[in-house]
């Protein structure tokens, strides 16, 4: 199915992601939207024992990208990433992972990606992701 194949399309690249992209699980793809798990292992996280930051903005690059994919558009180029840190996710703690393509049109796509903790629901970041098509 979908998930199935916007699975296999976050593997496919080798890199620097590849940590993070074995770690998330898609859970629903629909057209313009992903939700997707993941569940912090020590290798995610900071030196305080925390989900690290680039480990979020990454997830804000990978899961916004899967969404704007998801809209039939090709992945294009990053030429913006922002993210917010509220909260902290420790190690074993299960994130969920909601991104929405919000604008797909000849030249940039937008997408908008909230990471939150899945047992409280608490907001863990959010962030910005524009591309270039």
């Amino acid at each position: 199915g979908i998930n199935a194949e916007y699975g296999a399309m976050m593997g496919q690249y080798p890199g620097f992601d590849q940590s993070v992209c074995k770690a998330v699980k898609l859970r629903h793809v629909e057209r313009g939207s992903v939700v997707a798990t993941m569940t912090v292992s020590r290798e995610l996280t900071n030196a305080y024992g925390g989900l690290h930051g680039g480990c979020s903005a990454t997830i804000v690059d990978i899961i916004g990208t899967v969404a704007v994919c998801s809209t039939l558009t090709p992945p294009g180029v990053s030429i913006d990433i922002n993210c917010s840190y509220l909260s902290s996710a420790k190690v074993g703690d299960e994130v969920e992972i909601r991104a929405t393509c919000l604008k797909n049109g000849r030249r940039l796509a937008f997408a908008d990606v909230e990471i939150r903790r899945t047992r409280d629901a608490r907001l863990i970041a959010v962030g910005r992701h524009t591309k270039a098509l």
